[in-house]
């Protein structure tokens, strides 16, 4: 009989935080390398006011909803209900966005479009030289933005997402609620690379090898995106940082555990240019989809559980259950670990109810998915976990009213 999921069963913590994986610039010592240097408030704007609002809109119809085959100066005149929003793509970031102070928006939006725009990569690719070439854009486009200290080589990349970046990094144009002029913001290029490589790791489509190095890729790829968010607030605090890295590997795993259905079974192409970008469920491109399971072989080993029997059987597989119910453990480990710290930290007034605690909204979706799942005994394959969530908003607000996931 397995052991009820949600019982209290935090990680054990180590005695210091251990930032071996977390690039040199991140560190606290005086020593460290500064932040990217912010424009001074008489700086010319990256990007001219209505061409920042289009792509604001962009990136908000980005993450909501796919629009396809519209270039990003028609996106305002998209109408509700058209036919080119045909999935959603990140709901919860959508839903939570409001509980982020105004200041930052634009910080989230462009986190949350670049995150979901490397994660597609492969999804709209025809082969793996494609992804990879289309990777290396977003390499060169951070650097670009990075790297040019007037903005004019960063100028150059168009990617809506790329024009938002630059204008949070750059500031110098006007906030539209208050009137006055915006500064730049201080994020670490390092998180935006450590996201791409992450990406770039699933390419093989391989499964990863332990439970271990899916924990590498979750801290690499999504929390990476929470420490970016508090550098958003200039919040520089290893508490943060820590609750911030058990939080992002949570994201991760359950982000993996979501995929399990889609990626064993993935839907045939439907259209012309479907088939061309096969390379998601397909690498050597081409061919009718194939299913591929990234679940961690040595969990697989230690249950009896065959990869191929879930490309088989599905739901049905003998040891899938326990497979997942080990791997979401793990996920909820995390969870607990980082609600004890933030009890902790409160404390110690280390940690408030105000714009810290709104960037730890996302561990909410993540908590309902993990109760949603042992609800339906771990199967995976169970319907009602790809509904979309409908009380997830008066979920994140009483969360944030708590002050508690």
């Amino acid at each position: 009989m397995r052991t009820p999921l949600l019982s209290p069963r935090p990680l054990r913590l180590p005695p210091a935080f251990s930032r071996s994986a977390i690039p040199p610039s991140r560190t606290y010592s005086t020593s460290a390398a500064p932040p990217p240097p912010v424009a001074p408030s008489n700086a010319r704007p990256f990007a001219a006011p209505e061409e920042l609002s289009n792509v604001r809109n962009y990136c908000r119809q980005f993450i909501h909803a796919s629009l396809t085959n519209l270039p990003p100066s028609e996106l305002s005149r998209v109408p509700s209900g058209s036919p080119h929003t045909h999935r959603t793509h990140d709901y919860p970031s959508h839903i939570l966005t409001p509980f982020l102070p105004p200041s930052i928006h634009d910080s989230y939006l462009a986190i949350k479009s670049f995150n979901l725009a490397t994660s597609l990569v492969s999804e709209h690719s025809s082969s793996l030289p494609v992804a990879q070439l289309r990777m290396k854009f977003w390499r060169d486009a951070i650097d670009a933005i990075y790297t040019s200290d007037d903005g004019t080589t960063g100028r150059r990349y168009k990617e809506p997402t790329m024009v938002l970046l630059g204008s949070v990094l750059r500031g110098g144009h006007l906030d539209e609620r208050t009137g006055q002029v915006v500064e730049g913001k201080r994020l670490n290029k390092g998180w935006f690379v450590r996201n791409i490589s992450a990406r770039e790791s699933l390419f093989p489509l391989t499964p990863f090898p332990t439970l271990a190095s899916l924990e590498t890729y979750s801290e690499n790829a999504y929390s990476s995106l929470q420490y970016l968010l508090l550098e958003s607030l200039s919040i520089y605090s290893p508490t943060h940082d820590h609750i911030a890295s058990h939080i992002g590997k949570a994201l991760g795993i359950a982000a993996i555990l979501r995929g399990v259905p889609l990626m064993a079974f993935p839907s045939p192409p439907t259209s012309p240019a479907q088939v061309r970008n096969t390379f998601y469920h397909n690498p050597f491109g081409g061919g009718a989809p194939r299913g591929v399971v990234l679940l961690p072989v040595e969990v697989c080993a230690k249950h009896g559980l065959r990869q191929e029997d879930v490309l088989r059987e599905g739901g049905a597989a003998k040891g899938l259950k326990d497979v997942i119910f080990e791997i979401a453990t793990r996920a909820n480990d995390h969870l607990l670990t980082a609600d004890m710290m933030i009890k902790d930290a409160r404390d110690k007034k280390e940690l408030g109810m105000g714009a810290d605690w709104g960037t730890f909204m996302s561990a909410v979706p993540t908590k309902k998915f993990l109760k949603r799942l042992e609800k339906v005994d771990f199967d995976i394959f169970d319907k009602s976990l790809s509904k979309k969530d409908w009380l997830l908003p008066w979920s994140a607000y009483w969360a944030y009213r708590k002050g508690e996931f």
